[in-house]
């Protein structure tokens, strides 16, 4: 291979059990060619055909086991629209076991063992025809990315539903308006959240960050108990203010934020946030902004004497408890369900549909926005904040 990556060493070796020699030169390539022309020789004299391809690499032959990661599998699977019918007939590998391997053991700890096993020429087929290669197999530092298990947890038993869904034919008062924070009042321009940020900042990998958010997912501790052992686990490793500091320092804000936050104030609309995020990098982000909020409502951040974190204040209003504050909210405000405007743009915001509330999405991430039982209106890409505004208005 020209200059391969030491990436594409380790998955040729340890997928394929093919041993990449790197060629960096000319010469090298003449030595290389002289080398195939050799085996073809050798293969004419002994009345053997060499394997044609279509300009695709050949499939592994050994018949040996790998363990493949379901949460990816059916992400990538969903992603690009298949059905285990239609993948089935792409790739060649049975439906049924398919289906097998993607049917994760959430309750167990996050490694091997909450995952199916297949043939690695099972795995070469499903990797070709879903255009993800070196992705299903489980081994990659990604594996427990927060992403891959929201997906799954939000969809892998989602119903079908109607293709169409009568949309609201008239324009309701915004008395109120909630925010998610990132990847709706931040750019979202990286596959990994916040708080994996946090993990690998002080030296852990994306799987130590995945283990204890597939517990709270199975449902096996609290979302106190996650933020305590989330706690314990950045402390241990020296997280201190000066390690926040780095991380607000990548976060930034949305274009026209001041300018939509201040227009929606002025109109009379209470606005609030509710978040999985952490409190001092909303305020950090709304700089003067954050005064115009009725309420902010994040996990918080408790540091010693010495800078060093002490406690994780964690509150009861992330994934499915979005739909619970914002029906705190309607009740407050003393407003219709539909007077309240809720904007958000990924898989844990899903559940403030649930309130009655009308439900923006802008630049979704790894959700249907079409899906209108969830989201009332879509922005499919939207540049500035103030293209909220539209859908925001008083009219009384």
């Amino acid at each position: 291979m020209w200059k391969p990556t030491p990436e594409q060493v380790r998955l040729l070796d340890k997928r394929d059990r093919i041993e990449a020699i790197p060629i960096s030169s000319d010469a090298e390539w003449v030595d290389a060619f002289g080398q195939v022309e050799s085996v073809l020789n050798r293969a004419k004299g002994k009345g053997i055909s060499p394997r044609k391809t279509r300009g695709a690499s050949v499939p592994p032959l050994s018949s040996g086991e790998v363990i493949v990661n379901g949460y990816k599998l059916f992400f990538y699977r969903t992603k690009r629209q298949m059905s285990i019918k239609r993948l089935s007939a792409a790739s060649g590998v049975n439906a049924q076991k398919i289906h097998n391997l993607e049917q994760v053991k959430i309750k167990i700890s996050a490694g091997p063992g909450c995952f199916k096993s297949g043939t690695t020429a099972e795995l070469y087929q499903l990797e070709k025809v879903l255009g993800c290669a070196g992705e299903l197999e489980f081994g990659n530092a990604n594996d427990f990315l927060a992403t891959y298990i929201m997906y799954y947890k939000v969809n892998h038993k989602k119903k079908s539903r109607p293709e169409t869904t009568r949309l609201l034919d008239f324009s309701a008062d915004t008395k109120a308006v909630i925010f998610d924070f990132g990847g709706t009042l931040t750019k979202s321009s990286s596959p990994t959240s916040t708080w994996e940020r946090m993990w690998l900042a002080v030296g852990y990998k994306i799987e130590d960050a995945g283990h204890l958010h597939r517990q709270f997912i199975a449902g096996n501790i609290t979302h106190q108990q996650w933020c305590d052992l989330t706690c314990k686990r950045l402390r241990e490793h020296g997280f201190t203010k000066e390690t926040m500091k780095d991380i607000i320092s990548g976060v930034q804000p949305v274009a026209g934020l001041a300018e939509a936050l201040s227009a929606l104030h002025k109109q009379g609309t209470s606005l609030h946030i509710v978040s999985g995020s952490v409190r001092e990098i909303i305020l950090a982000i709304l700089g003067d902004s954050w005064e115009l909020f009725h309420e902010i409502k994040a996990n918080e951040f408790i540091y010693d004497s010495g800078g060093t974190i002490q406690e994780i204040r964690g509150h009861q209003f992330d994934f499915e408890g979005k739909a619970k504050f914002i029906s705190r909210v309607i009740e407050e405000r003393r407003c219709s369900p539909l007077e309240v405007l809720f904007i958000g743009n990924s898989l844990n915001d899903s559940w403030a549909s649930r309130s009655g509330a009308r439900t923006l999405c802008v630049n979704p991430t790894h959700v249907d926005y079409s899906d209108t039982k969830i989201w009332t209106d879509y922005i499919r890409e939207m540049v500035d904040l103030r293209e909220i505004l539209p859908f925001a208005r008083r009219v009384s």
